[in-house]
């Protein structure tokens, strides 16, 4: 197998070279080869380095009544540590809840009794899950639902404050 994929390289390495070879000029083939090699090595380098990777996980859900600006590819963390992402955030007609799909790296497992809460880092930052772990024995699986707390967020504590001082 190996070597019939060294044929068909070789196959279309003396390709390009005729073509270059039949071409008005190879300086502009070659230099425009080595641009698009160039290109495919730094999308693969900045994919490698960046944390776009999905987790290879599983699934667990989470229901608010509000999630604010959290958006999907948001982390989940525990105590700080990223352990999973979130896949997709969803309004469920009937209650009006926010639905809240997330994916779990393989090797922690959650106990019973986990909380998921939504949190900011920072005043101005971006809104992530954070998980405050149960202390059951027994283990969260795949497709499990844990308890979503609502958190309220800084514009609603100044609203609050800015209106409970006009009174």
């Amino acid at each position: 197998m190996f070597s019939n994929f060294l044929d068909k390289s070789k196959q279309i390495l003396k390709n390009i070279i005729s073509k270059i070879e039949k071409s008005g000029n190879p300086i502009e083939t070659v230099v425009g080869f080595l641009i698009i090699i160039f290109a495919f090595t730094f999308f693969y380098w900045s994919y490698n380095i960046s944390d776009i990777s999905k987790f290879r996980g599983y699934k667990i859900y989470a229901t608010f009544s509000n999630t604010g600006d959290l958006l999907p590819g948001a982390d989940v963390k525990i105590k700080g540590i990223k352990v999973g992402s979130i896949i997709k955030t969803t309004l469920v007609p009937e209650t009006y809840m926010v639905d809240v799909e997330m994916e779990i790296d393989d090797k922690y497992e959650l106990p019973k009794g986990t909380i998921a809460k939504i949190t900011s880092s920072g005043l101005m930052g971006a809104k992530y899950v954070s998980l405050i772990l149960g202390n059951s024995s027994e283990k969260i699986y795949a497709g499990e639902r844990l308890s979503g707390q609502n958190v309220k967020s800084i514009e609603e504590i100044i609203g609050s404050l800015v209106f409970s001082s006009t009174k």
